[in-house]
């Protein structure tokens, strides 16, 4: 299920150790933990039984409206959802999927920095390197900066608005 760690290209897992927040950990161990900002006592089971399908997050069953008890769980789940987001070809996948989970239910920084540092995003003349090394691309800034939380506002802001780093071909310049 993608992203996979953006150091070493293997899985990420889900940890849900007492006591924390949910969070994405490479099988290596080689990357930092992306932390969801979801309280593990915060229970996710309805929406791993209603999205999760042979491992994999089946993205049909989130471009609709969610359920109440199904966002945290979405919102555990959004580094894939973004993830996907950004692959995706389809339009009327991409304008679901972003108005109903993503601009409701994006919430955590740390969740658009990983997805914005990893693979997904290519170098391009309409990409800008930002002060993490993530990269966006306009389409993809102009989506995010219109999600419902103005934490996700200030992360791009203070990413990419006063940090602009040219694009290079090598994605960790």
């Amino acid at each position: 299920m993608k992203p996979d760690c953006i150091h070493c290209s293997r899985h990420l897992w889900l940890v849900s150790e007492d006591g924390s927040n949910y969070s994405w950990r490479c099988e290596a161990g080689c990357a930092e933990r992306i932390d969801t900002g979801i309280p593990t006592s915060t229970s996710i089971t309805s929406f791993q039984r209603y999205a999760i399908d042979n491992g994999g997050l089946d993205i049909s069953r989130v471009i609709r409206p969610l359920l109440p008890e199904y966002v945290s769980g979405a919102r555990v789940y959004m580094p894939q959802i973004i993830y996907h987001f950004i692959e995706c070809t389809w339009g009327g996948c991409y304008n679901h999927l972003y108005l109903n989970c993503i601009a409701p239910y994006l919430d955590c920084p740390a969740v658009v920095d990983y997805v914005l540092r990893s693979p997904v995003v290519h170098p391009s003349a309409d990409a800008t390197r930002g002060s993490t090394g993530a990269l966006i691309y306009g389409e993809l800034y102009y989506r995010l900066r219109s999600v419902n939380c103005p934490k996700i506002a200030d992360y791009l802001r203070d990413t990419f608005d006063n940090h602009p780093q040219p694009i290079t071909n090598d994605r960790n310049a």
